[in-house]
């Protein structure tokens, strides 16, 4: 997938979906979607080399763990400031 990163390994994902999948899937269930929405997008799209290069140089060590102890310290992450940014940043960035 073209976004898949190593964020997404070392989180123990399985899978991405894109807006495609979920339309998709709502129909099949016979569900339909008020609203999606990228949380980050555009901007993540512009960052995810940089992303990737961060992420692995300090956080490529789970890599060696089980999908499952991945999925696990995912939910635990606490990297001081990883989501806060100064108020213009909501011209770019969604809540």
């Amino acid at each position: 997938m073209e976004y898949w990163g190593i964020e997404d390994e070392i989180a123990g994902h399985f899978k991405r979906y894109t807006f495609d999948c979920f339309d998709q899937i709502a129909k099949q269930h016979s569900l339909k979607l008020k609203h999606i929405a990228g949380l980050t997008f555009p901007l993540s799209n512009i960052l995810f080399p940089l992303s990737n290069y961060l992420v692995s140089k300090h956080e490529s060590k789970k890599l060696s763990l089980s999908k499952q102890e991945q999925t696990v310290l995912s939910g635990n992450r606490k990297r001081e400031n990883e989501n806060k940014f100064p108020c213009f940043f909501g011209i770019f960035l969604n809540k």
